[in-house]
């Protein structure tokens, strides 16, 4: 290591005297040594023009409170040719503004600003003052004077802080001078009478500098205090905005990575906040519609368009799929960069990995927007999706009734009564396709010569909210006609009318119509003629049978035992089969006035009822020794004589087919709408089989010979209980007796 008196004597061989600036330092060769390499590097040795050099530093010595710097390099100009005039008006030009500040970092084409020297200085103060702030006056600096000249400008204007630094610790420097001063500082102040006042008042400038500055800096850090306080509360509501809002919002990386999201993102697809910013919105896109999405993502990376918004479907964490609509937008910065340089990144996929924008560069002067990030909204619009599911779904399905209805179907303008629909059914039935009948009004399917009978059957049921109207006439686009019963009504719409009419084709219910009123005829001329044979049936058919058996009966009584016995063999055969003939003729009779005779359907007394039936029945009953027992019968709605004949043949049938003392019971129970009557016996009971069989006329299951009768008495009951709008069944088992069941109305 040098002495102090080695590093002093190359100094005094530098300078030709030994400035006082490094007489603090002698007593510490390290410090001079350190001191007078600096002072070589960036000053003495530095390239920068020496004019330019001297010019800087005593411009930039008014921030130093020592006067020593300022007047050793104010006289130092001197020799390289500035005059004291142009000294002092470089010491009084004023520092820049906060204007001026906000001129320089706005500047974007700074060439000319910079090809002055003020602005040199200007930039210079800026970087000297506010090294931890003045990126954007360096890169400006550097652009213009290339990376050498800057980096000289740097280390220069850094020997000049250390300068006002090492002064400032040594005050007692203020009242040294060097030879600098010694030889020019008289000639410049008899040169410039101002600069013995502006020295003079050197202590006060630089209060008043300081004091500037430290009101100027008062003023920036209220600013920036402000400014912090607006964007807290920004953030704030930012955050409360961000994190309280109705629907999903995120940031989302260029590379697709979720950047930032809210709690209703994450309750729409079921992920932690945690779980989504580990994935892509590429992983949770349901595939089918990650292409559309990608692609808009492209378009909007290319600057084609500036936000955009599509449904799409994500994927859920437990994988279950939600619909969204999709709004993103693409945030921008302000960066230097260059074109043609691609992400490299394939996690947008195969698009946008291809694409090409502007990424930072900071050795690029262009200054480009540059894509941050995609900020996205995102709606949960499942039960809409859903809702609009289930009205397609509705409307295919009143679309299939609609066209299936098997009735035609037209909806009218209520004001012009011109068609606005038509089904299949009412195209089938007029022969007109759809378009032909939209193009048609109700005037148009009506024969012309009955539209104001029409008209007018229409009207009559104008009041009525559904109007029906029987026996319309209709024409057909052929020219032919039927008629159609039409029903109407008025439906509201928007605040329109409109007539909703259905029609009912009746060709072939009047033609059925016609057929039946044909057959009724036939069956009006059947009656009279089954009247005129019951007549001749009950008189003249009956007459000359009467008087065949009164006279083979007088033949029996007279001639029986003097003919042979074959003689009085066919006597009584003649006999009996004028009796069974009576008697089949007295029975058909009797089964055809049931239904034809006149009828009074009214309150009839059960109890009195069996009571006459049984009387009627007292020989029969008396002579097989038969017990006719029953509960309390009911009043019911019907015909007192049908009634009696109904129980008289029911318990008369009991007594016939009975092998031992017949026990016959009635009772009757109350059902759900009716009387329920049984008739219960102890006879020869039937087989299940032909339990039907039974009640059809001359259905009979024994011989004549065994049991009598011609097989009419159940086809009449069956008959008489038709007329009471019942029914009747038997149920019974062979040799354990029947029970007969038929109902009848309860009265009201």
């Amino acid at each position: 290591m040098r002495t102090s008196d080695e590093i002093k004597a190359e100094i005094e061989g530098k300078f030709g005297f030994f400035p006082p600036f490094f007489e603090p330092a002698l007593d510490t060769p390290q410090v001079l040594e350190n001191l007078w390499q600096q002072t070589l590097s960036a000053y003495v040795n530095n390239p920068l023009p020496s004019l330019f050099k001297e010019k800087l530093f005593a411009y930039l010595s008014r921030y130093c409170s020592v006067p020593y710097c300022i007047v050793c390099h104010s006289c130092a100009l001197r020799p390289l040719g500035m005059t004291a005039k142009e000294l002092l008006k470089l010491l009084e030009t004023p520092p820049p503004t906060g204007n001026r500040e906000s001129e320089i970092e706005n500047t974007e084409e700074s060439t000319e600003l910079l090809q002055s020297e003020q602005s040199l200085y200007d930039y210079a103060i800026l970087i000297f003052l506010k090294p931890e702030s003045a990126a954007a006056y360096r890169n400006q600096l550097r652009q213009l004077l290339g990376s050498t000249n800057y980096a000289h400008l740097v280390a220069f204007l850094g020997y000049i802080k250390m300068c006002h630094q090492w002064v400032e610790s040594y005050p007692e420097l203020s009242y040294q001078a060097d030879l600098r001063a010694e030889s020019h500082l008289t000639a410049l102040l008899e040169e410039e009478p101002d600069l013995v006042d502006f020295f003079a008042d050197y202590n006060e400038k630089i209060q008043q500098e300081k004091h500037r500055r430290e009101n100027l800096l008062a003023a920036q850090i209220l600013e920036l205090q402000q400014v912090q306080q607006a964007l807290l509360e920004s953030e704030q509501r930012f955050r409360a905005t961000f994190e309280q809002a109705a629907v999903g919002i995120s940031h989302v990386g260029i590379d697709g990575r979720w950047l930032r999201v809210n709690q209703k993102l994450c309750e729409i697809v079921g992920y932690t906040r945690e779980e989504l910013l580990e994935l892509t919105f590429q992983d949770i896109t349901y595939p089918d519609d990650l292409e559309a999405d990608l692609a808009l993502v492209d378009r909007l990376l290319a600057g084609e368009i500036e936000t955009y918004s599509m449904e799409k479907r994500y994927i859920c964490k437990d994988g279950s799929t939600v619909w969204i609509n999709l709004t993103v937008s693409l945030r921008r910065g302000l960066g230097t960069g260059s074109w043609g340089q691609g992400t490299g990144d394939k996690g947008l996929g195969k698009s946008l990995s291809n694409h090409q924008f502007p990424i930072p560069n900071p050795q690029s002067p262009i200054p480009f927007p540059t894509p941050e990030y995609f900020i996205c909204v995102i709606e949960d619009i499942s039960d809409r999706i859903q809702a609009e599911q289930e009205l397609r779904e509705s409307k295919g399905q009143l679309q299939a009734i609609y066209d299936g209805i098997v009735d035609g179907l037209l909806i009218t303008d209520r004001e012009t009564t011109k068609f606005l629909r038509a089904n299949a059914a009412i195209c089938n039935m007029l022969g007109y396709s759809e378009s032909e009948l939209l193009s048609m009004s109700v005037k148009d399917i009506h024969p012309p010569d009955q539209l104001d009978v029409i008209w007018e059957k229409l009207r009559e049921k104008e009041k009525e909210t559904i109007r029906h109207s029987k026996n319309i006439p209709c024409l057909r686009k052929d020219g032919s006609r039927f008629f159609a019963d039409i029903g109407s009504k008025v439906i509201i719409y928007n605040q329109i009318p409109y007539n909703i009419a259905f029609f009912r084709d009746i060709t072939d219910r009047k033609a059925a119509e016609e057929q039946l009123r044909q057959r009724a005829e036939e069956l009006a001329i059947a009656n009279s003629h089954l009247e005129q044979f019951a007549y001749i049936a009950s008189h003249d058919l009956q007459e000359p049978l009467r008087m065949v058996a009164s006279y083979t009966q007088l033949l029996a009584r007279r001639y029986k035992g003097k003919l042979d016995d074959d003689a009085d063999d066919f006597i009584s055969y003649a006999v009996e089969g004028a009796n069974r003939m009576q008697q089949l003729i007295k029975d058909l009779l009797a089964f055809y006035q049931v239904g034809h005779r006149a009828e009074t359907f009214e309150a009839v007394n059960c109890e009195k009822v069996l009571l006459l039936a049984i009387a009627n029945l007292t020989a029969a009953i008396a002579e097989s020794g038969a017990v006719v027992t029953h509960n309390p019968l009911p009043v019911v709605l019907g015909n007192a004589a049908g009634l009696t004949q109904l129980l008289q043949n029911l318990i008369s049938n009991a007594i016939k087919f009975s092998q031992q003392s017949p026990r016959i019971h009635i009772e009757a129970r109350l059902g759900d709408k009716e009387w329920v009557f049984s008739v219960r016996d102890n006879g020869i009971g039937i087989d299940p089989q032909y339990a039907a069989r039974i009640f059809v006329i001359f259905g009979r299951l024994h011989t004549k010979s065994d049991y009598p009768g011609n097989g009419i008495g159940l086809a009449i009951c069956q008959k008489i209980v038709n007329r009471h709008q019942g029914k009747i069944w038997v149920e019974s088992e062979l040799g354990k007796g029947s029970t007969f069941y038929f109902t009848l109305p309860i009265i009201n």
